[in-house]
């Protein structure tokens, strides 16, 4: 982790406003539990009953698009049992 690559997080409610959003790493991972830290933010994201998917930029929600203003290769979209949903995308270093 260390190492990580820089990643953008999104959260949406499920109304699709935004929650959170941040760039930052994630500095730790458990069996159900996601930790992204940014600079002076964070989230926290429970990955039990969530269902996942990998994402191109093309495949993105209009309100995610409009949060992120760095290019990306892929992601991992997560939709999640109350409707909510994330993503974390890694993001391309300059």
């Amino acid at each position: 982790m260390e190492d990580s690559s820089t990643v953008f997080f999104t959260a949406l409610r499920p109304d699709r406003t935004v929650a959170n959003s941040l760039y930052g790493n994630v500095v730790g991972i458990s069996e159900n539990l996601v930790f992204v830290m940014g600079d002076g933010d964070s989230a926290e994201v429970d990955l039990r009953d969530a269902e996942f998917a990998f994402v191109t930029e093309r495949d993105l929600p209009a309100e995610v698009r409009q949060e992120v203003n760095s290019s990306f290769d892929s992601g991992i979209f997560i939709n999640q049992a109350d409707g909510s949903m994330c993503a974390f995308l890694e993001v391309e270093e300059n």
